[in-house]
């Protein structure tokens, strides 16, 4: 899921979306065997369109480190449950399409914090182990108070257009809508509000995050500062001398990518030239041109 939109242009990351984006079957969908063939082979996929070399290199080296805890005492009774029973006991199955259809942002620090946060919500209830995660992946990633609202109020607004997606918000949404609004800080005006812009006048409803949403997401935890060096990459709308010009007004240096580029400036941010491959492989953001045209405003604004 986390490395999907670097590889594939799919509906969403679901794994049955994944798999249709590259051409990889499907079987008996949601069986651990179906389930675990599939993956695999859609690792095959990244592998080759990766030539092998794939930019997750760092994650593997901070799991083979991971110090598992060790457990003394007794272990609770363990019921085994039939599958239908678990789907019967579960009637909020919109609530994945929010995980699946949240957009990515294009600073890799924020997407850690959102990653963390969908699988604490994936179950809709966020447990004090999960909150304490939750913090300490912010301050991990040096996310401000208002930085971490703000991702909050994004994942509200996504849970809005998921809901408007069919063209009816039932009670039982709106009520999920604000428990998880409550468990993030959040008010129910902000709620009201949500919704709200997601059925505004205009707004394309459908299954897909609105592009508005996506957008800002992809400025979140972002800040150019003048000595900052930026990286343009693919054939791009503007002229690359352009971009320099501007980059430079703005105290920027554009150049090559080194560990300590700020950001990637893409025709295609999922492109996969060497540029961006070994941008991914560092953590640098990869950001569009109209994304780095917000960024260089705030930047001169600043």
């Amino acid at each position: 899921m986390r490395w999907s939109e670097s590889f594939l242009h799919a509906a969403s990351r679901r794994l049955i979306d994944c798999c249709k984006a590259c051409g990889v079957s499907l079987q008996e969908a949601h069986s651990a065997a179906g389930d675990a063939m599939a993956t695999a082979q859609l690792l095959a996929f990244y592998l080759r369109q990766a030539r092998l070399q794939p930019p997750w290199g760092s994650s593997l080296v901070a799991a083979r480190a991971y110090p598992w805890p060790s457990f003394h005492g007794d272990y609770h009774e363990l019921r085994m449950l039939h599958r239908a029973e678990v789907r019967a006991a579960r009637q909020d199955q919109w609530l994945d399409s929010i995980i699946a259809r949240m957009p990515r942002s294009a600073s890799p620090r924020v997407d850690e914090y959102l990653a963390v946060l969908e699988l604490a919500l994936l179950d809709g209830f966020l447990a004090e182990h999960e909150k304490d995660a939750l913090v300490e992946t912010a301050r991990l990633s040096g996310l401000t108070r208002g930085q971490v609202l703000d991702l909050h109020g994004l994942y509200l607004q996504a849970m809005a257009e998921v809901a408007w997606a069919d063209g009816v918000v039932t009670a039982d949404e709106r009520a999920e809508m604000l428990r998880t609004a409550l468990m993030l800080g959040l008010r129910e005006t902000d709620v009201d509000q949500a919704l709200a812009a997601a059925a505004a006048p205009g707004s394309v409803l459908g299954p897909e995050v609105h592009s508005s949403t996506a957008e800002r997401l992809a400025n979140v935890g972002i800040e150019l500062l003048p000595g900052d060096r930026v990286v343009f990459t693919g054939d791009m709308s503007v002229e690359r001398d352009v971009w320099f010009a501007r980059a430079r007004a703005a105290g920027l240096e554009p150049g090559g990518v080194t560990k300590t580029t700020k950001v990637v400036v893409a025709a295609d941010p999922n492109s996969l030239s060497g540029k961006a491959a070994k941008a991914r492989a560092y953590g640098i953001p990869i950001v569009t041109e109209a994304a780095f045209e917000r960024l260089l405003a705030a930047c001169t604004a600043g």
